[in-house]
């Protein structure tokens, strides 16, 4: 099977210009391209429910929304795709606040050859692919560190309750075992309706003696979880360093 194409949104008004540029895209580096000519335009192709860019070539001077305009947008609602920005304008100011906004490259369009702007594309995607790898590494980290606590608060709370279900239940079967002796000294009546009041508590009891197992089963599953959690991170190295050979 064929690797999927990492997608680019093309962001310029120019329509000559960005229509040239995608064929370039497509046809001599195999990218898959979706143009726009203005920023309203952008934002809509990104805000699309189904909507997945490997990269955004946005044009600093859009109508409807500037580059910088879009990319301050996409910050607001925290989109990650990685964007560079186009300008004919080529002052140094444009830059830095492109930057500051989250760019990860700019180029000017007086000097820019499809050639340049494929290496800064290429770049541009693996450097958002490391990140991604570092970010998702860092959540699973975070992951397992919350789970770990959560085990322990568990095990904390079980450590309290286990002893005291344990002996409540205990005291409730002698109780039980010394009143079912004494039903013989009472008269059958009594001792009818006294039977139906153990038969309850019995009930009572093994609703106890089963939530104690419920408890104790969590527990086990818990601990059983974080183990496999502990052999797959070690597969995992194993394989990275396999790889690597």
């Amino acid at each position: 099977m064929s690797p999927i194409p990492d997608h680019i949104l093309l962001a310029d008004d120019n329509e000559a210009f960005a229509e040239l540029l995608a064929d370039q895209l497509t046809s001599e580096y195999g990218y898959k391209t979706h143009v726009v000519h203005d920023g309203l335009a952008a934002k809509e192709a990104l805000a699309a429910p189904d909507a997945f860019y490997s990269l955004v070539i946005a044009d600093y001077d859009m109508p409807m929304a500037t580059g910088l305009e879009l990319l301050r947008w996409m910050g607001e609602k925290g989109m990650k795709t990685p964007v560079i920005v186009l300008t004919g304008a080529g002052t140094e100011e444009v830059a830095v606040r492109a930057m500051k906004l989250g760019a990860y490259d700019y180029l000017k369009k007086e000097e820019l050859d499809i050639q340049r702007l494929v290496t800064t594309v290429r770049a541009t995607i693996e450097r958002r692919r490391a990140r991604a790898a570092e970010e998702l590494e860092a959540e699973r980290t975070r992951e397992v560190a919350l789970n770990q606590a959560a085990t322990d608060q568990l095990r904390t709370i079980l450590g309290g309750i286990a002893p005291m279900l344990s002996s409540a239940l205990a005291g409730l079967e002698a109780g039980l075992d010394r009143l079912h002796e004494d039903l013989g000294s009472v008269r059958k009546k009594d001792q009818e309706s006294t039977g139906i009041i153990v038969d309850q508590l019995r009930k009572e009891a093994s609703k106890i003696q089963a939530g104690l197992k419920t408890l104790l089963d969590l527990y086990a599953l818990t601990y059983s979880h974080r183990s496999h959690l502990d052999e797959l991170e070690t597969l995992g190295k194993q394989l990275e360093k396999q790889k690597g050979k």
